[in-house]
C-alpha cells in the first residue's frame, strides 16, 4: 500500500500503555477509526463488485478543546517535541523514541512504523454523515493509496500551507502521520493535513510515518452507532 523510494526495514513496537485513545480496527473488507472511544471514520466496501468502496464520518472534525483532539491526551512539552521532530524528522535509531507521545495512546497491541515518501495519495474527504462512494484505486492509477483526513479537507489555513510550501522549496521534508489496521486498505491521516495539501500543491510525494496495525483486531459490532454495512467478515464474534 505504502511504496518508499529508499528502503528501510520496519520497525514493530508493542503498545501497552491500557489509555487506548485511539483505535483503529478491521480486516480487508473495512475498518472503523475511534478516538476517546468514539467511532469517527469508517470504511467499507460497498459489495457491489471488486473496486467500490464507502466511507463516511459520524463526528465533526474536532476544534480546539474536543476530547477527539490529539493534544487533548498529551503533555503539552511531549507534544511540541514530537511536532518538531515531524518538523524536520532526522535520523534517529528508533523511531519510537520521537514517536512516543502518540505510540502511547494507541490501543494496546502491536504496530509497525516507517518513516517514508508515499507515492500516488489520493484524498478521499468525508463529511459528517454523508456516506462517500467511489472506486478504489480507479481504473487509469490502480495503484492510488487511498487516504482520509480526520480533520477538514482541503486544510483550512492557507498561511500555514504557504509556511510548508517554502519549505519544500528550501529542500525541508517535514512528515506527516498515516494511521491504518494492517489487514485494511485505507490509511487515515492523523497529522499533517496542511503538509500534505503542500506537497501536493508542489507535485512531491509527501514524507509520512506510517503505523500499522497488526491483526487479529477486528470491528466490535456494538462500536458501530448503526450497521455500515453488515460486514460480517470484520466484526469480532
Amino acid at each position: 500500500m505504502v511504496k518508499s523510494k529508499r528502503k528501510r526495514p520496519p520497525e514493530v513496537v508493542t503498545v501497552s500503555s491500557e489509555l487506548d485513545v485511539i483505535s483503529v480496527r478491521g480486516g480487508q473488507t473495512g475498518s472503523l477509526l475511534s478516538i476517546a472511544g468514539e467511532p469517527v471514520l469508517v470504511d467499507s466496501s460497498d459489495y457491489s463488485g471488486s473496486l467500490g468502496w464507502l466511507a463516511e464520518r459520524y463526528l465533526a472534525p474536532p476544534v480546539a478543546g474536543d476530547l477527539h483532539l490529539l493534544t487533548e491526551w498529551v503533555d503539552e512539552a511531549q507534544w511540541q517535541r514530537l511536532r518538531a521532530w515531524l518538523a524536520d524528522p532526522t535520523p534517529v535509531e528508533r523511531l519510537a523514541d520521537p514517536l512516543a507521545p502518540l505510540l502511547e495512546i494507541l490501543e494496546d497491541g502491536k504496530y509497525t512504523l516507517r518513516l517514508t515518501p508515499v507515492s500516488d495519495i489520493r484524498i478521499v474527504a468525508v463529511d459528517c454523515a454523508k456516506p462517500v462512494g467511489w472506486y478504489r484505486g480507479g481504473f487509469e492509477q490502480p495503484e492510488d493509496v487511498e487516504v482520509i483526513p480526520t480533520h477538514w479537507w482541503p486544510p483550512p489555513d492557507a498561511e500555514r500551507i504557504e509556511h510548508y510550501r517554502r519549505q519544500l522549496i528550501a529542500a525541508g521534508r517535514p512528515a506527516a502521520v498515516l494511521l491504518a489496521h494492517s489487514a485494511g486498505a485505507i490509511w487515515y491521516l492523523l497529522d499533517g493535513h496542511h503538509k500534505v495539501a503542500a506537497y501536493q500543491m508542489r507535485g512531491l510525494d509527501p514524507v509520512c510515518v506510517t503505523i500499522e496495525r497488526q491483526p487479529p483486531h477486528r470491528i466490535r459490532p456494538r462500536a458501530m452507532p448503526h450497521s455500515w454495512p453488515d460486514n460480517r467478515p470484520i466484526w469480532e464474534s
